[in-house]
């Protein structure tokens, strides 16, 4: 392209505009962090990988020169050299894959003054940034790739230099499967094959996704598989702010059968027929906290440990079970999830099991908010949500 001036793969050229978008958003607003979905060998750090990203970025950079993406990217990479330096151990220094196409006379602008919001659709990777704050949510597309998560819909919250909202990060094992993530369980499983994104909103002041998931909980490939129980699973996630508060609302609409009470239940492999027996619930609904939560009627809460106040106003189902756990002791024998990744956990579940369960849940961090049930909704000060079974209506 930059010998001819004629672009013969402009498909790669696209990828290229894409990947670079995407990495700039996947970075903390303080540089101090980045977006780990859940599988990691090194959890809430660079660590001695920083060069890496430099890296990628480097070569992101170089390869949009002329694209506002590649400035975006070329001003990240600037200003993680500014912060930790261009040489030494766990410094920003870059290794020799950076000078394929990097170029240091490249175009650069502030990455802050990118969009707010952003969709990676390859890996279903929703991302709203502001300067203090950045909500992910990971609508979890299977890839084929090594470690995929096998959750769907988790999300987190870093705010104010902290993960405000999180979950256990690990490398492998259970780290890859639902009982890691802020999302739900299904007989103690992960989410079914059948996934798709059915809408993504990136434009104004609020973000959501909506996905939904269905089918066997085997690839097709298996040999004789049970039965599907989950028939439907849609979830939406929906972040915005509301004042100085982040809020963060979460539906999900379940259609589901008991698995035991259909036919081939041995067909389970034995790890997932042991977590079928053990479910205390056929539908779980799962938040992690970094401290013992506070239960109390409509609520869930607890402090982070920079101070930020995090309430979940449980909505619905109205009458619900709760259940906390410790993981310290849950996963004691557990080598994937180091132990200072073990917190604790909320699960919630309707307290009488029926085959259609609707979940609501609002999470307010850093403020108060007191949200009210509306025909189809909720509202939370000035913003009416709705939501339907292909996406949300938000009104602010």
């Amino acid at each position: 392209r930059t010998a001819t001036g004629v672009d013969h793969f402009p498909e790669v050229t696209r990828l290229g505009q894409q990947m670079a978008a995407t990495y700039t958003y996947r970075i903390s607003p303080d540089l101090n962090q980045y977006y780990q979905w859940g599988d990691n060998e090194q959890p809430r750090s660079f660590g001695n990988r920083l060069g890496r990203h430099v890296n990628l970025l480097g070569v992101l950079a170089g390869l949009n020169q002329g694209h506002s993406a590649g400035a975006a990217a070329q001003g990240m990479l600037s200003a993680l050299v500014g912060k930790y330096g261009a040489d030494g151990y766990q410094s920003a220094e870059p290794g020799s894959r950076l000078l394929y196409f990097y170029s240091p006379w490249a175009s650069s602008v502030d990455w802050r003054g990118l969009p707010a919001t952003h969709f990676a659709s390859g890996v279903g990777v929703l991302a709203s940034k502001n300067a203090s704050s950045a909500f992910y949510a990971h609508a979890a597309n299977i890839v084929g790739v090594d470690h995929q998560y096998h959750g769907m819909g988790s999300f987190q919250l870093y705010r104010n230099g902290e993960w405000a909202v999180t979950h256990p990060l690990g490398y492998g094992g259970i780290a890859e499967m639902a009982e890691t993530g802020n999302t739900m369980l299904f007989a103690g499983l992960s989410a079914m094959r059948n996934r798709v994104v059915l809408e993504a909103n990136t434009t104004g002041s609020w973000a959501s996704v909506t996905t939904r998931n269905s089918g066997n909980f085997y690839p097709t490939s298996q040999f004789d598989p049970p039965p599907p129980f989950l028939q439907n699973w849609v979830r939406s996630l929906v972040h915005f702010r509301e004042g100085g508060t982040d809020v963060i609302a979460v539906w999900d609409s379940v259609v589901v059968d008991d698995p035991k009470t259909l036919p081939k239940l041995a067909r389970y492999r034995a790890t997932d027929l042991a977590k079928i027996n053990a479910a205390a619930n056929v539908v779980e609904w799962q938040i992690h906290s970094p401290v013992a939560p506070q239960l109390a009627p409509g609520t869930v809460s607890w402090s982070t440990p920079g101070g930020q106040s995090v309430v979940v106003h449980t909505l619905a189902p109205a009458q619900q079970t709760r259940a906390v756990g410790n993981q310290a002791e849950l996963w004691s024998s557990l080598n994937s999830v180091q132990p200072s990744e073990r917190k604790f956990q909320v699960r919630l579940a309707k307290s009488v099991f029926s085959r259609h369960q609707v979940f609501l849940n609002v999470i307010a961090v850093g403020g108060a908010v007191s949200p009210e049930l509306i025909p189809g909704g909720v509202r939370v000060g000035q913003t009416s949500i709705v939501f339907w079974a292909g996406g949300v209506t938000v009104t602010r």
